[in-house]
């Protein structure tokens, strides 16, 4: 059986930080998708399934909290 790695979604307004937790994941196995945006973050949950989601709190425009919700509310 073939092992497919966990896919981690990173939302984070900074690129420096959303390039940074990549580089540290990557190297585990894990396929990690990075966006700049909690509304380009529902747009990808929206056709895409992750195993994780890592949200900054504090984000330009829809804060972490909201989207948080957003995604448990599915």
């Amino acid at each position: 059986m073939e092992h497919t790695a966990a896919t981690i979604l990173i939302v984070d307004d900074e690129q420096g930080t959303r390039n940074s937790v990549a580089r540290a994941l990557e190297p585990l196995g894990y396929a990690v998708c990075a966006v700049p945006s909690a509304e380009e973050a529902l747009a990808r949950l929206a056709k895409e399934d992750f195993d994780m989601v890592l949200c900054d709190i504090r984000l330009g425009g829809m804060d972490g909290l909201e989207c948080q919700k957003r995604i448990r509310a599915g």
